[in-house]
């Protein structure tokens, strides 16, 4: 290679370098912005002097954002934060709290769920930033049964009710058919009828990497939390906790974790950890007609 060539390459490759560390540069502090903002939005709408450190003054809150649908918490967690809701499930991907651009959005119900929480499964997303905020530190606090019993109930406030839920489970799962087979499991459906139900929750099952040992009925209403996973391209981690009924209370409620042998993944999950899939034959499950 020629000397002037040499010299095109270094400063191809220079140029290149310069362009990511100042992309990195501006997604940091794109972020950090957004972080503070929401800080910001939290402290202002929060009850000064009440009993309950997350009691909000919805009224304030909804006068920033008419959007805003509940508040969503875990104690001890940094997942504290206002949910909102669009007419679609893109808006607040690349939105924050004040609908202005950022990198991590801001946590949403599906645009399907009501309002009210009044649906079988209520579904919330949230980007994992990997820095364990947002949605991230999910994957850190239900990654196994020894950690998920320590953040036994999820708390969703809305203007009218306090709805609490005992989790469930979490798992793995895919968003691109590609990556299992040309299936995508439906974990993120709103309304399930009776016969559907008992299907899904069966197929829930099949996926738990581990179980509280709390018991579901056809009764019951579900929350889904989803957020990204990376161990490959556009994997999905998701919780699942149900509501407690009339009668329970979070002391009330009996637990018993436990991990789970051979849960079932994706068929991508197996080609990238080098297992093999023994569930890939089975039917693929999908809602009535």
């Amino acid at each position: 290679m020629s000397t002037k060539s040499i010299k095109i390459v270094t400063v191809l490759i220079s140029i290149a370098l310069i362009t990511c560390v100042a992309f990195l540069l501006i997604f940091k502090i794109n972020v950090n912005n957004s972080y503070k903002q929401t800080n910001q939005i939290m402290q202002s709408v929060l009850v000064k002097n009440s009993k309950d450190e997350n009691d909000v003054d919805w009224k304030k809150l909804k006068a920033k954002n008419k959007d805003v649908i509940g508040w969503l918490s875990i104690n001890d967690t940094t997942i504290n934060t206002p949910i909102v809701q669009s007419t679609d499930n893109s808006y607040y991907l690349k939105k924050n709290f004040n609908k202005k651009y950022s990198f991590n959005g801001n946590p949403f119900i599906d645009y399907r769920n009501d309002m009210n929480i009044g649906d079988t499964n209520t579904i919330i997303y949230g980007h994992n930033m990997r820095d364990s905020q947002l949605f991230g530190e999910l994957l850190d606090i239900y990654k196994n049964s020894q950690t998920a019993s320590n953040y036994k109930i999820i708390k969703l406030k809305t203007p009218k009710s306090v709805h609490k839920y005992a989790i469930i489970g979490a798992f793995y799962t895919n968003s691109e058919p590609k990556d299992d087979n040309g299936y995508v499991f439906e974990y993120n459906s709103p309304n399930l009828d009776e016969g559907d139900y008992a299907d899904f929750l069966a197929q829930l099952e099949q996926r738990y990497i581990f179980t509280s040992g709390v018991d579901v009925n056809m009764s019951d209403k579900l929350l889904t939390l989803s957020t990204c996973a990376y161990q490959f391209k556009n994997e999905r981690f998701v919780v699942v906790a149900r509501e407690l009924r009339n009668g329970e209370s979070e002391n009330s409620i009996k637990f018993n974790f436990e991990d789970v042998n051979n849960p079932r993944y994706p068929d991508k999950w197996y080609k990238v950890n080098h297992k093999n899939n023994i569930y890939k034959n089975l039917p693929k499950w999908s809602l009535s007609e």
